[in-house]
C-alpha cells in the first residue's frame, strides 16, 4: 500500500492502489519534479502514478484514492522470487550517457530480493 500524507496535521491525502505488499517494507518515491510517484511490488512488477489526475472526468471517482497507474514487469533474476524490492527515478538521467541512454530520456533503477539492479530508460518521442 502506497500511501501520502499531508504532515501539517498527519491526514492522509490519498492512496495509490496497484502494488502488491502484503510482508515487505518496498518504500516509494516521487520523481524530481513531484508529478509521479514510484515502487517496487512483490509481484515482480515496478508500478507509476501520477500525482495529480483529473478527477473532473468522472464523478464518482474518490478524490483521496488513485488506482490509475502503469506497470512493467521487472526480469526475474532467480529462483527467490520476483520482488521488486526498490524503484526510483535516476536523480541524473544524463550519467547514463555513456551507456546509449539519451539525456532528455527518463531513467528508472529498481532492485530485486537478491540485489540485481534493473536500469530502464524511456526516451521522448522525436517531433
Amino acid at each position: 500500500r502506497v500511501r501520502l500524507y499531508d504532515l501539517k496535521d498527519l491526514s492522509m491525502v490519498c492512496k495509490y492502489k496497484g502494488a502488491v505488499n502484503r510482508s515487505s517494507q518496498i518504500e516509494a518515491s516521487f520523481c524530481a519534479d513531484g508529478s509521479h510517484i514510484i515502487s517496487g511490488s512483490e509481484n515482480g512488477f515496478v508500478y507509476l502514478w501520477r500525482t495529480f489526475h483529473d478527477f473532473s472526468r468522472s464523478a464518482a471517482a474518490r478524490r483521496d484514492v488513485n488506482d490509475f497507474y502503469e506497470s512493467f514487469a521487472a526480469p526475474v533474476s532467480s529462483q527467490h522470487g520476483d520482488q521488486v524490492t526498490a524503484a526510483v527515478f535516476a536523480p541524473v538521467p544524463g550519467l547514463f550517457a555513456d551507456e546509449g541512454i539519451s539525456e532528455n530520456s527518463e531513467v528508472l533503477v529498481s532492485a530485486d530480493y537478491n540485489g540485481c539492479i534493473h536500469v530502464y530508460s524511456n526516451a521522448p518521442k522525436p517531433q
